[in-house]
Parts: structure tokens; C-alpha cells; sequence
């Protein structure tokens, strides 16, 4: 399964041996089509992938969580909707191969209907409303700041979760990645952002740091290992206290708060 390989793939990276693909055995039919063909097309005549082995790591490319919803896409926000990576799907703890488009399409379709049908019989929204206010605030301040650059922000912030939330995670990895948020967190609210384009980076700066927060303390407070969920400390999975969800809803101090709740259905 891909969340084995991708432990096994980070330890080995983790000792400082690294982990590498060889493709020096395969039949010269591999090469003709299919993912082998993509590989050597983006090797671009860098590496002969014919012969010298490459170095490989494991990456982030599906998510298993996400907003909560209903068999038709809806969330708790009267007209709002979702389906996709940004909805928690049908996956559980850890996708099957080849379910991802499939959940796309047939979730996109029945989230697309249902709101459309909502939107036609739906009031016409106010112009003006506290949270624009708010947001506009905050543009403002960012504008005008005199801190660190959106961008800089952000690529401490990758380095960060790389480091404590990847693939393996622990105590003191996760308790680490909060130490240091929390010492970013007076960074995020005086960022630079005097451009367009910086403020779309601030905004986006903001986002990322809130996923981590999520991420960093959901993390932590399961103390089991389930699916993609990977605990060096808590390697195995613990039915008995933690077959649940954990619900992240926004706490009375504007951060992440957790709920746990035992499963609804089997």
C-alpha cells in the first residue's frame, strides 16, 4: 500500500541512506508507453534512467480530510457546497488507488445539482456584511505592514511542516511544529504585502498557517497510527480508543478546536 511504501521510503531518508528507484532491469517494452515513457520524457536526457538509479521521496498528493458534508455536498453553511480533496470524502483514513476521480465525478454531480437548485430559490445575498468588513481590515493592515515578506513567510511555514508534519510524526516533532508556529503567528499578522500580488500571497500565507495549526494539533492528539496517519511514537492502530473522527471547529479564541466523535456508521 502507497502509505507503507512512503514510510519505508522517509525512514530510510530519515537514516541518511535515502531511497532510490532502478529501473535498469526492466524489458526494453516497458519503455515504449505508459509511466515508464513519462519518466524518461521528463528526465529531459539528464539521467539515463537506463542505467543510474534516481533518488525519490515521498509527496503530499491526496488529502483524506477536509470539510464535512452531506450525501449531496452540502456543509453546514447554508449554500455552501463542495466535493473533491477540499470535502472529508469517502476514503477513510487512507484512499484506494483509482477511487479519487470517481468520488470527483459523482459527488461533483450531485453537489452541482443540489446547488443549483439552491440557488434558484435562494434570497439574493446582502451587500454588505461584518466579515468583508473584517477582511478588508486585515488587506489594510497588510498593505501598510512593515514585516516579513508574504513569500519568506510562507517558505518557513513549508519548511516547517516538512520537517514535523510530513510522514513520520512524533510527540516532539508535533510539539516542536507548534512551538514554532506559535512564534510565527505575530509574523503572519504584520506581513508586507504592498502589491496585488503580495496580498494574494498573504492571504494564501494565512490559509497554509491555519492548515498547519489544524494539522500539527489533530496530529497530536491522535495517538494512534491509521492509514496516512503515521506515529513513530504510537505505531499501531488502537481501535479501542480512536476508531473516531475528529471534528476541527474554530474555538471561542479564533483557533483550531478539537471534537471527537465515535463513527455514525460502519
Amino acid at each position: 500500500a502507497r502509505d507503507r511504501s512512503a514510510q519505508t521510503v522517509a525512514k530510510e531518508i530519515a537514516a541518511g541512506r535515502g531511497a532510490y528507484l532502478h529501473l535498469n532491469k526492466l524489458p526494453a517494452t516497458a519503455w515504449e508507453s505508459g509511466i515508464v515513457a513519462d519518466l524518461e520524457r521528463m528526465a529531459r536526457g539528464k539521467i539515463d534512467l537506463k542505467r543510474d538509479p534516481v533518488a525519490v521521496a515521498p509527496t503530499q498528493h491526496f488529502c483524506c480530510g477536509g470539510i464535512v458534508i452531506g450525501t449531496n455536498g452540502e456543509t453546514e453553511v447554508a449554500g455552501l457546497f463542495a466535493c473533491g480533496e477540499v470535502a472529508a470524502g469517502v476514503h477513510g483514513a487512507n484512499r484506494v488507488g483509482g477511487n479519487a476521480l470517481t468520488e470527483l465525478v459523482v459527488f461533483g454531480t450531485r453537489a452541482g445539482k443540489t446547488a443549483a437548485a439552491y440557488a434558484a430559490q435562494a434570497p439574493a445575498p446582502s451587500t454588505a456584511s461584518t466579515r468583508a468588513g473584517s477582511s478588508s481590515t486585515r488587506l489594510e493592515k497588510w498593505q501598510q505592514g512593515r514585516g516579513m515578506n508574504p513569500k519568506e513567510f510562507k517558505s518557513r511555514l513549508q519548511a516547517l511542516a516538512s520537517q514535523h508534519l510530513g510522514v513520520l510524526r512524533s510527540a516532539a516533532g508535533l510539539n516542536q511544529a507548534l512551538e514554532e508556529l506559535e512564534a510565527l503567528r505575530s509574523e503572519l499578522a504584520n506581513l508586507s504585502a504592498p502589491t496585488l500580488r503580495e496580498l494574494q500571497d498573504a492571504v494564501e500565507a494565512e490559509n497554509l498557517y491555519l492548515i498547519a495549526l489544524m494539522v500539527a494539533r489533530a496530529a497530536l492528539f491522535r495517538e494512534e497510527s491509521r492509514g496516512v496517519h503515521y506515529r513513530e511514537d504510537f505505531p499501531a492502530e488502537d481501535d479501542q480508543n480512536w476508531r473516531c473522527n475528529i471534528y476541527i471547529c474554530r474555538g471561542t479564541d479564533g483557533t483550531p478546536e478539537l471534537i471527537k466523535r465515535p463513527l455514525t456508521a460502519q
